[in-house]
């Protein structure tokens, strides 16, 4: 996991204008999901509450509504942060602000971030304090994402360093893998002894509504078993009977 020190995650280094690296992610957003706002992506301001340029003044953060207008927080939660957090090496990304993730008591300010101390400390979610700023605000469904510097001056396209870039190769059929599929027609049932990407869906929004604690691996095991019959349980009774198994009813209701 390579981190980075707190000294140099925000180095304070004002351009004029967006590196490329951060144009190329959200063209990528849009493409992938449009219909979504560009609500900033260059502009000079301190950090909230403090008087630091912020990242948007560095050129390497942006901010995008993903609902009222556009692909609504189901997609977020399913295929937009799995994608983000589980690519953050590849991609460069540093830190994830999502300001209003549902939860039992309405909606909750949650940021993520890589790590930012030489020992890894620090890496995963947290909780923001609620703020007249959109932290924990029902309004404020927008998504704020930053890169590294590497990353931020990197000219390639997303699906070049994905590595899922079109090739001059002749066309061959492709099977569509099964979790492409589920996001068409809703996430599949899965279970104890169950990977992939539906798998660690379930395990990032465990984490983010009841504070599970899981590693995202994408693998269903023991703990992931638990932390979901505490949150059947707990938060969503009427999601079906407490038996550890993920399927439409729990879908629905921990999508929103």
């Amino acid at each position: 996991m390579a981190c980075y020190e707190n000294a140099d995650w925000q180095k304070a280094a004002i351009v004029n204008a967006p590196l490329p690296g951060l144009v190329r992610l959200y063209e990528y957003i849009e493409k992938t999901w449009p219909g979504g706002t560009l609500l900033g992506i260059h502009y000079d301001r301190p950090i909230r509450g403090g008087t630091a340029p912020s990242l948007h003044a560095e050129g390497r953060a942006l901010d995008w509504r993903y609902a009222n207008p556009g692909p609504g927080r189901t997609v977020v939660d399913a295929e937009i942060l799995p994608l983000l957090t589980r690519e953050c090496e590849v991609l460069g990304i540093q830190g994830i602000g999502d300001y209003a993730v549902p939860s039992a008591d309405g909606v909750d300010g949650w940021f993520w971030k890589r790590c930012r101390a030489p020992d890894g400390s620090g890496i995963g979610w947290r909780r923001m304090a609620d703020s007249s700023t959109g932290w924990g605000q029902e309004w404020a469904n927008w998504l704020h994402i930053e890169m590294d510097w590497d990353a931020a001056k990197d000219n390639r396209t997303i699906e070049e360093r994905l590595g899922t870039s079109p090739t001059p190769q002749p066309p061959t059929p492709t099977p569509t893998p099964p979790v492409q599929e589920a996001y068409l027609i809703g996430m599949k049932t899965i279970r104890k002894g169950d990977s992939g990407d539906c798998c660690y869906a379930l395990q990032d929004l465990l984490n983010r509504r009841i504070g599970a604690g899981l590693p995202c691996d994408g693998k269903f095991g023991q703990m992931t078993e638990d932390a979901l019959k505490r949150y059947q349980q707990t938060v969503a009774p009427e999601a079906g009977p407490v038996d550890g198994i993920a399927g439409d009813k729990v879908w629905n209701r921990i999508g929103h």
